[in-house]
């Protein structure tokens, strides 16, 4: 069997060097400013209508702690408005456990806040009563909401 063959070595480079650099298109970086486009001859109009909705607002009025033990307690009343935001946080050192609309129960509630947990609403709040209880005596909630 012949031995193979390679092509000649020659020094490099064997190429004139460029005028101008040469370089890939770049994607648009995520953090680049967004240009917008120039309307030409189209005007705003003088009159501007402010568009927004009560849901987009809250207002809180501070935020209280509850003492929880080991019967279900109501923590939050159902709102005379509608409520748009709902915080709970479990500052004491036993699980809780929150429900809406219903009793709180160890053995079937949702929401389960371990000791340092935070349970935020804003988006989708119910309206219900929220009740909550602790599976050992000492538990402490905190909580903040608003109503509109």
């Amino acid at each position: 069997m012949p031995p193979p063959v390679f092509p000649p070595v020659r020094p490099l480079p064997t190429l004139d060097p460029w005028g101008t650099p040469q370089t890939l298109a770049q994607r648009p970086r995520l953090d680049a400013p967004q240009v917008r486009p120039i309307l030409g001859a189209i005007e705003p109009p003088e009159e501007r209508v402010r568009v927004s909705d009560s849901w987009h607002i809250a207002q809180l009025n501070g935020s209280s702690t509850v003492n929880v033990g080991q019967e279900s307690v109501l923590v939050c009343a159902s709102p005379p408005g509608q409520r748009n935001l709902f915080v709970a946080r479990n500052v004491g050192g036993t699980n809780l456990y929150i429900d809406f609309g219903l009793e709180a129960a160890a053995n079937r509630s949702v929401f389960v806040l371990v000791p340092g947990a935070i349970l935020f609403l804003d988006t989708v709040v119910p309206q219900d009563d929220v009740y909550c209880v602790s599976d050992n005596p000492g538990g402490v909630l905190g909580l903040a909401f608003s109503n509109i």
